[in-house]
């Protein structure tokens, strides 16, 4: 399928996690989608995450269904997903199997105004960050991504996050 092959695309360069302290600068010409860092790193990683945190302005079907997939494999512990209204508007399907799909795990959402995309793969002693220009969906345009092992810059991420995810 279109996703698995997009993913091979990653898997082209993304061979191996950045050690830590380390980073990994990638642009990229629409081959993958950012998505497809989860999980490629979780096969990087070798083992579960004990949790996963995304920010996006957007997301795909195939990519939530992956995520969703991913929890349910236990290849990660715990997720929580911020995404911008834009998203629940323009694709309320999508956003409604995101929602429903993670409340139903007992997880959490939450969209406001936000255009900011991040994922954090947290798999102790890994603190995986990864910041890009691109969305959760298939990205045909050119796009800026930075891979780092950082533990601060993690705890950094996750700390907006939470306060995010806690918003009223």
């Amino acid at each position: 399928n279109l996703s698995a092959l997009r993913q091979e695309a990653l898997e082209d360069f993304y061979r191996q996690l950045p050690a830590a302290g380390e980073s990994l600068h990638v642009v990229s010409n629409g081959r993958f989608d950012y998505f497809h860092f989860l999980p490629v790193t979780l096969r990087l990683l070798g083992r579960p995450a004990a949790e996963v945190y995304g920010s996006t302005w957007t997301m795909s079907r195939p990519n939530v269904l992956d995520l969703l997939r991913l929890l349910d494999e236990k290849r990660i512990g715990t997720a929580a997903i911020v995404t911008g209204t834009y998203f629940k508007r323009r694709e309320t399907a999508v956003a409604n199997t995101l929602l429903e799909g993670l409340a139903a795990r007992g997880l959490r959402y939450r969209a406001f105004a936000n255009h900011a995309k991040v994922l954090l793969v947290g798999a102790p002693p890994d603190w995986i960050t990864i910041e890009g220009s691109a969305n959760f969906t298939a990205n045909p345009r050119l796009e800026q991504t930075v891979v780092s092992n950082d533990a601060d810059l993690y705890a950094f991420h996750r700390a907006w996050l939470e306060e995010m995810l806690g918003a009223a």
